[in-house]
């Protein structure tokens, strides 16, 4: 089920066995909890209004832009139907955590 994005986190250096593999493994095996979100979101809003305007676009489009590749790469075909209505509501719930 998650072959695809094993996959592309492979082509995109994270090899198997390494840390940053496991972590990727267990966040698929295991949502996080809301606490856990609501506190990334607390933190994140944060550190961005220490941020100049262009240090944080950049941090938002990479993070948004990494976001659309990974729900591309979990399902549809040719490109079509990539994007689930779940995966659409986060990626809009991190575009607007990431804007001031």
């Amino acid at each position: 089920m998650h072959q695809p994005l094993l996959k592309a986190a492979e082509d995109h250096g994270i090899a198997i066995g390494s840390p940053a593999r496991l972590l990727l493994e267990h966040w698929l095996a295991t949502k996080p909890n809301r606490t856990l979100q609501m506190t990334w979101k607390h933190y994140i809003a944060a550190v961005i209004k220490q941020m100049g305007i262009e240090s944080r676009e950049t941090l938002r489009a990479d993070i948004v832009g990494r976001a659309r590749t990974v729900a591309n790469a979990s399902g549809g075909v040719l490109g079509f139907g990539a994007k689930s209505t779940d995966e659409k509501r986060v990626i809009a719930e991190l575009e607007q955590t990431l804007t001031l």
